[in-house]
């Protein structure tokens, strides 16, 4: 998965997306993994859910 932290620009500049180097609650993901998920999915339906990695600490 490709992730980048962004930030929605203002009215002036039409609402873009402008990708950051800090720290942010924008993400744009670019890229997923759709057999990954579906495996994934597929497990958590059948008891076996995937254990989430720890949040990391801003």
């Amino acid at each position: 998965m490709l992730v980048e932290p962004s930030v929605v620009l203002g009215p002036d500049q039409q609402y873009r997306w402008k990708q950051v180097d800090s720290p942010t609650t924008v993400h744009i993901i670019r890229y997923i993994d759709a057999e990954a998920m579906k495996v994934d999915f597929f497990n958590t339906l059948n008891g076996k859910p995937t254990a989430l990695p720890p949040k990391r600490q801003n």
